[in-house]
């Protein structure tokens, strides 16, 4: 283990290893389960399956996406080229994955209107349920078929609703809390519209924002930290939408608002907005930064930029931070900058002679710069990053040349990198940003392409290359072949996921359950805010009443386990919850005999695309 007075530096890295353990080759399970679904007797499979991943928050189950490029049995040209898919859930620790959704998009489904594709998922914020998007008939691409969302209970796995919804975007946004949902759907006069679902209730109200925006797309939409309001822009207004009462105010009006800039302040309570105004002189580009109060609807302009951009606010919700170009006698410099809402304590963070991109850590406390550097990985054939941290206040910069894409966070506010050099990278530096100590994991391989660390910091998932002898059309190729290879990391805890079933209403009895990658687990310590009100049973299951309404967090505690958090609000009513959960058919692979593809279909990929980029790589062979 070392350590050091700040954040450790490449040049500080040591060969002291944490310990990890290699629980499964991932393409050998959920891939090579995908592959034997295929039918091989219609179609031949080019490559190894690409699998994404995508953890629950409290990193005890994981969402595993699956493509596989195929084309028609001994027939390889642009015509006959199609694609799978498939959606697995497993546990973290690789165990009990199952199938969830299969789509085909191949020659032979399009002649029968068979095709269809699914997206990548999506899990809420609380982990109790997913979504993933679903399309079938219309053209290959699926334009004029019919689009639809499914979320699906992450327990249970029934699906909770399917709702058609527009192609536009497409636009679905989780709440903070993961108890809503803002989607682009269709009203009853089938016109494109914005709907909010309320998943503990099971319904779907659609808003008057239609009314002040005709048309969507991703992101136009942000829910505010504390869920209480949704800021969208139209032309030259900002407004705010309050879904408890449906009602839409405009809070700041401008001629040039750049919308995809607007940040929500931690607390809820200001934006940040950008306005942009022009060339008002030769190499100049200005903009002003807005700093809007949306309780009292009011706003302060604080500054002006030159090609600027606002990252972000600090945690005290009083500072943001924004970059700006100048020029000196050698060139541009590209800074950050921390400031004051009220325009005073302008402070400098960091500058450099190449743009970059700043995000802040997951707690806040961190800030992060990636920019491209000269260096080249010949055997990815990718450049080199250099990833730069920061504590918010400018203190402590550290630099490391990793891979593209090569950092992730957990819940303790660790970060693991991928650290690159021109011949290779495959070590991966895991940084205790709290103690400032550092340990390596390598691997027996030449290049970590992409990791995947699970919330709770237990599993990690690497996806490595190397070579491989391929042939095409009776030539032999180099190229290589990837493996995802799911590690423990025992110096972590194991993750711990809190349930709960029933109305939260005042008065009315709810099932606390809590479980893990094996089960449930008994003899947790269960906390209403900072009062113990009892453990669960063998079973892992406690039965509580609130007294009272308002917002609880609920916390679960054991030795050995990470605690997990969820926030609750309880609400004083007697109405019951309604379920109207539906269980889903899983969706088998289409039989070259089958007139007909049972019902759980899937949805949307850019096939063509993939398509395209995958007969580009053949070629470049």
């Amino acid at each position: 283990m070392v350590s050091a007075t700040g954040l450790v530096s490449a040049d500080d890295i040591s060969p002291d290893p944490m310990e990890a353990s290699l629980i499964s080759d991932l393409n050998q399970t959920i891939g090579k389960d995908a592959l034997s679904h295929v039918d091989k007797s219609r179609l031949d499979v080019y490559g190894s399956p690409i699998l994404s991943f995508n953890w629950d928050p409290s990193g005890t189950r994981v969402l595993v996406f699956v493509i596989i490029n195929v084309c028609t049995k001994n027939e390889v040209s642009r015509t006959t080229l199609g694609q799978v898919q498939a959606l697995y859930i497993a546990n973290g620790d690789g165990s009990r994955e199952k199938l969830i959704a299969w789509a085909e998009n191949t020659p032979y489904t399009r002649e029968r209107n068979k095709h269809n594709g699914i997206a990548i998922p999506v899990w809420n914020p609380s982990g109790d349920s997913f979504l993933y998007q679903e399309s079938s008939d219309g053209n290959v691409h699926f334009i004029g078929g019919i689009h639809s969302i499914n979320v699906v209970d992450s327990e249970s796995l029934n699906l909770l609703t399917k709702e058609q919804i527009s192609l536009e975007g497409p636009v679905y946004e989780w709440s903070p809390k993961g108890d809503k949902l803002l989607y682009a759907g269709f009203n009853e006069k089938k016109e494109s519209s914005i709907f909010i679902l309320d998943l503990e209730n099971n319904v779907s109200n659609e808003t008057p924002i239609k009314n002040y925006k005709t048309k969507f797309s991703n992101n136009d939409f942000i829910w505010s930290p504390d869920e209480k309001r949704v800021v969208f822009a139209e032309k030259g207004d900002l407004f705010i939408l309050n879904p408890a009462n449906n009602e839409v105010n405009t809070v700041f009006s401008a001629d040039n608002i750049c919308f995809d800039r607007a940040v929500w302040s931690p607390d809820s309570s200001k934006l940040a907005a950008y306005e942009f105004i022009g060339n008002e002189e030769p190499g100049k580009l200005i903009s002003n930064i807005h700093i809007i109060d949306v309780e009292h609807q009011k706003s302060n302009k604080v500054v002006s930029l030159n090609y600027g951009i606002v990252y972000g606010w600090l945690l005290d919700s009083n500072n943001i931070i924004f970059q700006e170009l100048s020029e000196n006698e050698t060139g541009n410099i590209y800074t950050l900058y921390s400031m004051s809402i009220d325009g005073s304590n302008k402070t400098r963070l960091f500058s450099s002679s190449s743009d970059f991109v700043v995000s802040l850590s997951p707690s806040g406390k961190f800030i992060e710069i990636t920019h491209s550097s000269s260096k080249y990985n010949r055997l990815s054939d990718q450049g080199i990053i250099e990833y730069i941290l920061m504590s918010s206040s400018g203190s402590g910069e550290k630099h490391w040349n990793i891979f593209q894409n090569g950092y992730a966070w957990n819940n303790n506010g660790d970060l693991v990198l991928g650290v690159a050099n021109e011949t290779q990278s495959n070590m991966l530096a895991v940084i205790n940003t709290s103690t400032k100590e550092i340990k390596t994991i390598k691997l027996p391989v030449s290049y970590i392409e992409e990791i995947s660390w699970s919330p709770s910091g237990r599993y990690l998932i690497v996806r490595t290359f190397s070579p491989e002898t391929s042939s095409y059309e009776g030539n032999s190729y180099e190229g290589y072949a990837s493996q995802d290879y799911l590690l423990e990391l025992p110096e972590y805890d194991l993750p711990m996921l809190l349930e709960i079933e029933g109305s939260i209403e005042v008065e009315t009895e709810i099932n606390v359950s809590v479980r893990s990658s094996s089960g449930k687990i008994g003899n947790v310590t269960i906390f209403v805010g900072n009062e113990s009100v009892g453990t669960t049973d063998e079973k892992g299951t406690l039965a509580y009443r609130f007294s009272k309404e308002g917002e609880f967090q609920i916390r679960a505690v054991k030795e050995g386990y990470s605690t997990a958090r969820r926030m609750v609000t309880v609400k004083d009513t007697g109405e019951q919850k309604i379920s109207n959960e539906v269980t889903p058919e899983i969706v088998h692979p289409l039989d070259a005999n089958d007139a007909e593809l049972p019902g759980f279909t899937a949805y949307l990929v850019c096939f063509g695309l993939i398509s395209a980029l995958f007969f580009h790589k053949i070629n470049k062979k």
